[in-house]
């Protein structure tokens, strides 16, 4: 799989107000999720997988702009804005698992996580300042979500209330069928036709500035541009699947794993989980700096083992099995018919059981195979 990516261009030191020394360095961190909603029931039977992205920025103030980089052609109606979502204290509360207060100034959000005594601008994505996101697509090399701050930086001059804020943070979600392959991929028994319940495995393989599985021609692009790959004080994956799948990571650090409370997600995802159904695991990931070292990149591969039954697919291996009946039945009348009754009535009646015919027959289809 390839990777995602996120690159950054600071303003240069001449058109720069804010002094720039150690503690002015931006400062990354990175939240993703994937919820996996054609698996998890909901009340609008979602088909399409969800990949939330939050970034968070400290001393944003120093970027000219920033790009999150997509490896794959991502059309602009499956780039969704989340940053009204997170003007809702519940919203707020578990995306941050922490208490939020919420306050809101000229059409932004400012939410306030009372545990880190930390506020956060909420940057959104469709702006009252044109040109500041740019969404630029390329079949080939992917697609750019690029948020120039320039003009961002002359509003928040103008208001007091924001000025003083030095952390921004976006979110926004990737909902989009291209997921699939691109993030992930399913492998199923080539005779899951022949069962009532389908059985598989899915692959989940998740990259953030992964340079060698970045095409060369983007990273060409970042040196030409005096660009800088961004690094993580920390970095947060989490993937939510239904509680009957079997998972298994492949991460240098531990994985946690908890329960999603029942209510507490559907206005956050516009939909209504059912937990009558079955219920929903988050299983998370965590990276962060050590010894003042940042991460310089994350890749997590998630292995599960899936097996889905519909009422529509056991109605369906039902009418298959009496098909298949008839079907024979129709056959042995044939063959009694050309070769005798007397033959066929030895064998089904009392010579031999048909239990070992069928055996007999599976054993040969076995060794054919």
């Amino acid at each position: 799989m390839k990777s995602f990516g996120l690159w950054y261009q600071k303003i240069k030191e001449s058109d720069n107000e804010v002094e720039t020394d150690h503690e002015n360095i931006p400062q990354f961190s990175l939240h993703v999720n994937f919820w996996s909603l054609e698996d998890i029931k909901t009340k609008e039977n979602i088909n399409t997988p969800f990949l939330d992205i939050g970034i968070k920025i400290k001393n944003y103030k120093q970027l000219d702009h920033i790009t999150f980089y997509c490896p794959f052609y991502l059309d602009k109606k499956g780039i969704v804005d989340l940053s009204e979502k997170l003007a809702s204290k519940n919203n707020a509360s578990i995306i941050f698992n922490s208490d939020c207060e919420i306050q809101t100034k000229d059409s932004y959000t400012i939410v306030e996580i009372a545990e880190h005594k930390e506020q956060l601008l909420i940057f959104p994505l469709n702006q009252m300042i044109d040109d500041v996101c740019q969404i630029q697509n390329d079949y080939e090399k992917g697609t750019k979500i690029v948020f120039e701050f320039k003009k961002f930086h002359e509003y928040v001059k103008s208001v007091d209330k924001l000025n003083h804020l030095n952390s921004i943070y976006i979110r926004f979600r990737i909902k989009d069928a291209t997921l699939k392959q691109h993030i992930y991929f399913d492998s199923e028994l080539l005779n899951k036709s022949f069962e009532s319940a389908f059985s598989g495995t899915r692959i989940i393989d998740f990259k953030v500035n992964e340079k060698r599985n970045i095409d060369e021609n983007v990273r060409a692009e970042i040196i030409v541009n005096n660009q800088e790959w961004a690094t993580f004080k920390d970095i947060h994956f989490l993937v939510m699947v239904p509680s009957s799948y079997d998972l298994t990571s492949f991460f240098k650090e531990t994985m946690t794993c908890r329960e999603l409370e029942e209510g507490l997600w559907n206005h956050y995802l516009d939909t209504e989980i059912d937990f009558s159904k079955g219920h929903v695991l988050a299983y998370h990931w965590k990276d962060k700096e050590k010894s003042s070292k940042e991460c310089e990149d994350f890749a997590c591969l998630v292995k599960v083992n899936y097996s889905r039954a519909k009422v529509s697919t056991i109605i369906i291996y039902m009418l298959g099995v009496i098909a298949l009946g008839i079907v024979s039945s129709m056959i042995v009348t044939s063959l009694a018919q050309k070769f005798g009754a007397l033959t066929w009535k030895y064998l089904l009646g009392g010579g031999v059981p048909v239990v070992f015919i069928i055996i007999f027959i599976c054993i040969i289809g076995k060794k054919i195979r």
